[in-house]
Formats: C-alpha cells, sequence, structure tokens
C-alpha cells in the first residue's frame, strides 16, 4: 500500500486518506483531516466575500436555474401522496332512521370503519 506525508501535519499517512486532485491525475499534498480544517477556517476567514460571490452567481444562472427548479418542485409535488380519507356509503354502517344526536354523526372513514 501506498504511503504519503502529509504537507501540513507531516505524518506519514495510507494513500486512502489524501482526495484526488487534478481530474483524478494525482493526490492531494495534505489528507483529509487537514484539508477539513483547512476549508473550514477559510470560510470563517472570507464569509462574507463568499456570501457575495454565491449571490453574483445565483443572480447570473437565476435565469437558467429557475425553469428547471420550477420543473422539479412540480415534479416532486405531484409525486406526494396525500392522505385522503374514503367516505364510506352509510347503506354499510347501521344507523337508526331515527333523527337523534347520533344518527348525525358524520359519515365514518375506511380507517375508521376497520
Amino acid at each position: 500500500m501506498e504511503r504519503k506525508i502529509c504537507k501540513i501535519c507531516n505524518i506519514n499517512k495510507p494513500i486512502s486518506d489524501y482526495n484526488l486532485a487534478g481530474k483524478g491525475k494525482y493526490f492531494q499534498s495534505y489528507c483529509k483531516p487537514c484539508d477539513s480544517e483547512r476549508k473550514k477556517v477559510y470560510n470563517e476567514k472570507n464569509k462574507e466575500r463568499l456570501k457575495e460571490k454565491y449571490k453574483q452567481n445565483y443572480e447570473k444562472n437565476k435565469k437558467l436555474v429557475d425553469p428547471i427548479q420550477k420543473e422539479i418542485n412540480i415534479k416532486k409535488t405531484s409525486r406526494k401522496r396525500t392522505k385522503t380519507s374514503i367516505l364510506v356509503p352509510d347503506k354499510f354502517h347501521q344507523h337508526s332512521s331515527k333523527t337523534d344526536s347520533r344518527s348525525e354523526k358524520p359519515p365514518k372513514t375506511v380507517a375508521e370503519s376497520w
């Protein structure tokens, strides 16, 4: 198994602890944990700059993204199952024909009748 020394922590680690870089041609010079920490620090230092960059990118691509996103949202909502109750006809229930408070109950749903 190949091993490599991390540029940041200077520890000799297996190659599996490194991310691929350069379109998969080589491995990064720092291990995954060091890379994660490096990215966190960078993002904290450049929070406002990144926020502005993301906003500009969104505005630039808004015309492309919105129609696609609307179509995706329509597909998602059409796939969602809604809980609908199926009303059971009164002929399946034994209600008295008298008009008292018990016979004025709303019809039962399938789930209630079982």
